[in-house]
């Protein structure tokens, strides 16, 4: 497909009767900014044949980073997505201030994400590269915060984690301060 957005990864988790595959995609008749929408598509095993692509959760604004992850006997993608239109936004800082964490479930039985489900309060740090894991038992998502511009030596970083209950939802955990390493370093960037 010619639509992949550029930084994609496309991402395949294989199930017991079907495959599902994540990536994200630029859609049409949007401003450039907001394009980039998380979409996945279903193949069954049975018929060997991909069901037509569908948009997980979409709000009209960017996403990003997506993660497929299988855990225990749930499917979930996890992404970055932008709180609000980047369109008319021209400063760095405002752009990557509005950034937040989201995650849906699949459901198996009628081959669908539920829809999507911001994880912590949207706020005016920046959050990227989330992740999602099992861990003693529960569901649990961890990304990396960063307060301030990323290019500032003196901007903080943290590690934000979150844990799910059937119960109560999301609920956040304790913080993992990374002081003193700069942010370029805990974004992984060569320095």
């Amino acid at each position: 497909r010619s639509d992949i957005s550029k930084d994609s990864v496309p991402q395949l988790v294989r199930l017991a009767d079907m495959d599902v595959l994540v990536w994200t995609e630029k859609l049409s008749g949007r401003p450039e900014a907001d394009g980039d929408c998380l979409c996945y598509a279903v193949r069954s095993h049975e018929s060997d044949t991909w069901g037509d692509p569908f948009r997980v959760y979409d709000t009209g604004t960017r996403d990003a980073a997506p993660q497929l992850v299988q855990v225990g006997e749930g499917l979930y993608v996890i992404w970055q997505k932008t709180s609000g239109s980047l369109a008319e936004v021209t400063e760095r800082g405002d752009i990557l201030q509005r950034t937040d964490i989201c995650v849906a479930r699949f459901d198996a039985a009628t081959g669908k994400f539920l829809e999507g489900t911001l994880i912590h309060e949207p706020d005016e740090r920046m959050d990227l590269m989330p992740q999602l894991q099992r861990v003693n038992g529960r569901l649990e998502a961890a990304w990396i915060r960063i307060g301030g511009d990323p290019l500032d030596p003196d901007s903080t970083a943290s590690i934000l984690r979150a844990a799910f209950s059937e119960e109560s939802g999301w609920s956040s955990l304790p913080a993992l301060d990374l002081p003193g390493i700069p942010t370029g370093l805990a974004l992984g960037e060569d320095g």
